[in-house]
């Protein structure tokens, strides 16, 4: 990911809890005739023995499924984003740009195998999601697990490189910044992300 000085990120705590805020991710592989592919999926992050662990699933017919664990894996979480108009800044020779903050994880893959530690890593999935539905999901019945199970591939992703970037107009001057931040704050949900982040 291209990073200029002033949109980088050292902090791995700012890491974490955007991969916790913003789970939906893409999950991009080579294969081995060369040709990529992604997958758009729900991931969580969770600290094992001071390293951040990725883990989720595929359907056991996704493509991807098949040589996840031959190469290394990039997972990128991004949003929210933000349309910056020109408007806001001093000079009058000035183009529109986009703020954002996005995390890529380069990643070696595992396969999960053990029906157990499956079935424990959705219930961990429903839990961060619905914690209201954990009932009813360890209420259901062994069949219908057992085909669910035999229907996906589960996996964990180790990170090997991280890269973070948030692009939130720290080349501009205080002034300009506190105009973006303000009409930002009076947009949709996604601008009134990024307005919370420029304001640190």
């Amino acid at each position: 990911m291209y990073i200029p000085r002033e949109f980088q990120e050292h902090d791995l705590g700012f890491a974490e809890d955007f991969l916790r805020t913003y789970p939906f991710a893409e999950l991009i592989s080579v294969n081995e005739t060369g040709r990529i592919i992604a997958s758009h999926l729900p991931l969580l992050a969770e600290k094992v023995l001071y390293k951040l662990i990725i883990s989720g699933h595929m359907s056991a017919a996704n493509e991807q499924s098949r040589h996840l664990t031959e190469r290394e894996v990039l997972v990128i979480f991004r949003e929210p984003h933000a349309y910056i108009s020109p408007s806001h800044y001093d000079s009058r020779e000035s183009v529109p740009t986009w703020n954002y903050a996005a995390v890529h994880c380069y990643c070696r893959a595992s396969i999960i195998t053990q029906k157990e530690e499956k079935l424990a890593q959705m219930r961990t999935l429903v839990s961060h999601f619905e914690t209201a539905y954990v009932p009813a999901f360890d209420n259901l019945r062994e069949e219908y697990l057992e085909k669910m199970l035999n229907g996906i591939v589960a996996f964990n992703l180790e990170i090997t490189q991280i890269e973070m970037k948030k692009k939130l107009s720290q080349n501009k001057t205080d002034e300009e910044r506190a105009r973006i931040s303000a009409t930002l704050a009076d947009g949709n949900e996604l601008d009134k992300a990024i307005s919370k982040m420029m304001k640190g």
